[in-house]
């Protein structure tokens, strides 16, 4: 669990520092199939203008909404992307739940490797004591 916090702590902070702000405008949605609870996905499809670049790029975002879209069509939007791989997006605030998984994998493993460390030091505390007996 301490190396999965730490796996997603890693490329999280690495795609930020390698990343670039930007505006960029939802177009459309790819709206997916419902669920098993009947909820479909709204998935954005923003539009940014690169720099160099007169063309706008579109992209389909990987962070979809199920139930209803969060953000509307025309609504201006701030995101991150590479620029190395401009399909790679991520929009402000949408990195909480990576977050919020670094918090809770992170103590969590802690506790569990600190559990299993107490644990084989007292198994090993009791095979000395019979081995002396």
């Amino acid at each position: 669990m301490l190396s999965v916090a730490a796996l997603l702590a890693i490329r999280q902070l690495t795609f930020i520092h390698r990343s670039s702000w930007t505006e960029a405008t939802v177009i459309d949605h790819d709206i997916g199939r419902p669920g098993k609870h009947g909820l479909r996905p709204y998935c954005p499809i923003v539009s940014f203008v690169l720099p160099g670049e007169t063309k706008p790029t579109e992209i389909r975002s990987g962070y979809c909404q199920a139930g209803a879209p969060e953000f509307r069509i025309g609504e201006r939007v701030t995101l991150l992307y590479d620029p190395g791989d401009p399909r790679s997006i991520q929009f402000d605030g949408s990195a909480h739940p990576v977050w919020l998984l670094v918090a809770i994998l992170g103590p969590t493993g802690i506790m569990f490797g600190a559990g299993a460390i107490a644990f084989h030091v007292k198994r090993r505390g009791r095979m000395n004591a019979q081995d002396g007996t």
